[in-house]
């Protein structure tokens, strides 16, 4: 079942610690968001194999944009990797 949690970005933030992409350095996101392409694509992807709880996915629908627990392929954005992982199946509403 998955929980809906509403919350805004920067709270977001604090409670589950996005971390850098070292491999850009910058970007969106405080320089945390990865490509869905790429190195990036290929990192993420490494890092999903040993650690699933860890990734995160931006999308982007109607309803505006959300941070989605795990590895998702529809409507991606990018990708988010955090030091504290999901608590099952989250979705964040980071719309005002």
């Amino acid at each position: 079942m998955t929980t809906v949690t509403r919350m805004y970005q920067e709270e977001w933030e604090r409670r589950y610690s996005p971390l850098k992409n070292h491999l850009r350095g910058a970007g969106a996101f405080g320089g945390c968001l990865y490509q869905p392409y790429g190195l990036d694509d290929e990192y993420i992807r490494n890092i999903h194999n040993a650690t699933p709880s860890h990734v995160w996915t931006v999308v982007s629908c109607d309803e505006g944009y959300f941070i989605l627990s795990g590895w998702h392929y529809a409507n991606v954005i990018g990708y988010l990797i955090t030091l504290l992982p999901a608590e099952g199946d989250v979705e964040v509403d980071i719309n005002d």
